[in-house]
This record gives structure tokens, sequence and C-alpha cells, in this order.
């Protein structure tokens, strides 16, 4: 079957940009391609632009795009990867569909590149962001008093939803609402809706220490930058000393030799001074 959809198909096929890889599952997950085939999902299993994730009441998801961006596709829910691209490029962007239910998207490095490089559509709203961990969920039905439409409930960062009426920036701690009819701008609510407070998530375990970790190796990260640092500045004192305790003529003569250098030649300049 597969090499026939190749033969069939072969442009979407070929054309269709990997989007990332199942980091975690619980209960079952399905994946629907372009051609509407459906399957089971594995952890470690390839996701790709165009394809449809979906869970049971049961199911929760974890995916790890190319950009680094976490996506956790909540039980009873179906999420459709529009458009993608991560080449480091102008027109990379990660433009997703959720269809029904709800996603935890703790962004990567594309969502940094601003404009309309990232963006989430439900049937409500569009929702585009800065740098941020979020979640948005499309509510079908009332529930525990809620309205029927999209929620954008913001943990970290800053998420605008918008749509023909208006748009409304949803800071941390804030969630935001639009109704399905759509009739007035999106605005933010005073309270987190109880339906939300109540709802029963897997994996949530999961994702607290996968931004745990994240946190720690961006601290190590930057002690190490610091401590690299520290040492360049620690060596450029010692070139500094020892120059000036040199000749007037010999040390025009190495400042001269330095900034003619190659970088690997100005290492051995350095080193030899030093020494």
């Amino acid at each position: 079957r597969p090499l026939l959809l190749l033969l069939l198909f072969p442009g979407s096929v070929i054309a269709a940009e990997l989007f990332g890889t199942v980091e975690d599952l619980h209960g079952r997950g399905y994946v629907t391609d372009i051609h509407g085939q459906t399957s089971e999902l594995s952890v470690g299993q390839t996701i790709f632009e165009g394809q449809i994730l979906g869970t049971p009441s049961d199911g929760e998801i974890h995916v790890l795009t190319i950009d680094g961006n976490f996506i956790g596709v909540r039980p009873n829910s179906q999420l459709r990867i529009d458009a993608y691209k991560a080449k480091r490029g102008p027109d990379d962007k990660i433009h997703l569909s959720l269809i029904k239910g709800a996603l935890r998207s703790i962004t990567g490095w594309i969502a940094k590149l601003g404009g309309n490089a990232y963006h989430i559509r439900t049937a409500t709203v569009t929702i585009g962001v800065r740098g941020t961990d979020h979640e948005t969920i499309e509510l079908d039905t009332p529930s525990f008093g809620s309205q029927p439409g999209t929620y954008e409930r913001v943990i970290e960062g800053v998420t605008f939803v918008r749509t023909r009426q208006g748009e409304t920036e949803v800071h941390a701690g804030q969630t935001g609402f639009s109704a399905r009819d759509r009739t007035d701008a999106p605005r933010l609510l005073t309270e987190t809706p109880q339906f939300i407070k109540e709802r029963v998530l897997r994996l949530e375990q999961k994702i607290a220490q996968r931004k745990d970790n994240a946190s720690r190796s961006v601290e190590t990260s930057r002690e190490k930058s610091e401590d690299r640092e520290a040492v360049r500045e620690e060596r450029q004192q010692e070139i500094r000393e020892n120059l000036n305790g040199l000749p007037p003529e010999q040390r025009e003569r190495i400042r001269e030799s330095y900034r003619d250098a190659s970088p690997e030649q100005r290492e051995r300049i350095e080193r030899r001074i030093i020494r």
C-alpha cells in the first residue's frame, strides 16, 4: 500500500515536511494521513505536515517538533498540521488547526519569528503568540455553565486571540474567550472556567517535568557561557600584561601580525604571548 500511494500521489508524499516525533503517549492515539487513511500511533513515530492527530477520551499525545515546539494533544481532540517548515529561513512556519478538543503548546524557535509564523485556528478564532506556554480549548457544547467557543489559557508569555470583530491580548495567568456565534470581539474572563478546573488531564506530570528539565538546561547553558566568558577575560588580561612587558618595537610587530591574522593564526599568537 505505501508503494501504491507513492506511485499514485508522488508530489504530495514527497512534499510533506517532517513535523516532529511522538515523544509520549497515554492510552491510544491516531494519525490520519492526507489520503484519509487512519492508523494507530506509537511512541517514536514521525509526524508530517498535512496529517491529523486524534485522541479518544482516554488518550493524550505528546509531540516534539523539529523547531523544539512541544505539543500535547489532550483527550478527545483532533489537531491538523496545516503547514510546517523549519529550515531556519524567513518563510519558516507552524500553522495548526484545532478541529476539536484541546492542546497544550510550549513554543519553539519558530514562534519567536513573530508575524504569521505561528498560529492556531479553531472554528472560532485565530491565535498568534510571542514565545509562550499556552493552552487552547474548543468547547462544542455548554459545560459547567460555560458556553461553546474557544478558550485560550496562557501559562507563560502572551497570545493574541483574533476574530473579524477584533483582537485581545491574553497574558500569563489569564484566560481569553470567543463565543461560537462571534458577535463580539474576544474578551478576557474574570476567572478560569470551572470546566477547565474540573477536567481530567493525562501525562500532566510529564509536561511539568519537561519544563523543569528545559529550565535547567537553559540555566546550565547560561552558566557555561558565563564561565567561558570569565576564562576568556582572564586570558585577555594575561595577554595584555605580557604584551606591556615587551619592548615597544616587538610589541608593535605582534600587534600588526595579529590584525592581519586569521582566527587560527591569532590563536597561535595568543598562545605564544602567554607562554
